[in-house]
């Protein structure tokens, strides 16, 4: 009996000071050191790859995703020490005449067709920076700290037309557009119009935001966490003035028109990811 007693007390300390250490059998250390950096990812798609795999649906696939807060932001953190560390977020996007066609019957020969076309442009600027502290001697680690955000972005549209206006033809058959900030225009029909839009110019956005937040992470391999976070903060929006160009006919020449449409502004404070966030920690 002395000799059982003795036996599980030697394996209990021996795992208790491998635990004690955080090391695999490899001798690897498990949590994240002074100095070492991570980059955090969407941990769904892969949640949702195991879960297919394991009941049997066919097609399964998963990919790496943006995680944060803000759409599309890559967040990465820096180890200070073991119980702290700063945290960073980044997203530069542009995109450039992206363009959507559109085939619209030939004013005068409609079994033949012309081409509408819309152009769009977009610049999406977001930089997040914070600082976090943990808590925990074991592979669960808790979380908690602040950050900031600061936001700016611009978005136009162009358009361009098969059918002209003409005398015999003062109100062309023409594309509908669906254009809105961010998304590519989309054509939802074709009517003859008497005037139609030439470009939009949606308003200078520029936001700001702070945000508390906490969060777990559990270490399933070294230098390898599956957590989860929610947050709390605040968020001012502001909207500048854009502009609106359209042309249309006057019975002798094509006119172009140009109109300011009007800004706006927005303020909350609320729970910023009320659904939480899973993410999948790598740290190097």
């Amino acid at each position: 009996m002395k000799k059982i007693v003795f036996t599980l007390l030697f394996i209990f300390g021996i795992s208790a000071l491998s635990f004690a250490q955080l090391k695999n059998k490899n001798g690897e250390k498990i949590l994240p050191e002074a100095g070492e950096f991570s980059i955090g990812v969407d941990a769904v798609p892969f949640i949702n790859y195991l879960g297919n795999f394991f009941n049997g649906t066919i097609g399964n696939s998963t990919s790496w995703s943006f995680v944060d807060n803000v759409s599309q932001s890559v967040l990465a953190k820096y180890m200070i020490d073991e119980k702290s560390a700063y945290r960073v977020g980044l997203r530069i996007g542009f995109v450039h005449n992206s363009v959507t066609n559109n085939l619209v019957q030939k004013d005068g020969d409609p079994a033949k067709y012309v081409q509408d076309k819309a152009s769009q442009s977009d610049m999406n600027v977001v930089l997040m920076a914070g600082k976090e502290f943990r808590r925990g001697k074991g592979r669960l680690q808790g979380y908690y700290g602040a950050e900031a955000h600061v936001a700016f972005g611009t978005s136009n549209v162009n358009f361009t037309y098969g059918n002209s206006f003409e005398t015999a033809y003062p109100t062309p058959l023409t594309t509908s557009w669906s254009a809105s900030r961010g998304n590519a225009p989309t054509p939802t029909g074709m009517t003859t119009q008497s005037s139609r839009p030439l470009s939009q110019g949606f308003g200078t956005i520029f936001g700001f935001g702070a945000r508390a937040f906490a969060g777990v992470e559990y270490f399933i391999l070294p230098k390898l966490s599956f957590g989860g976070e929610f947050g709390w903060g605040l968020g001012i929006l502001s909207m500048g003035k854009g502009k609106m160009t359209t042309e249309s006919w006057t019975g002798t020449e094509t006119k172009s028109t140009s109109i300011e449409t009007i800004g706006a502004s927005q303020f909350g404070i609320d729970t910023d990811n009320f659904n939480g966030r899973l993410a999948l920690q790598f740290y190097f």
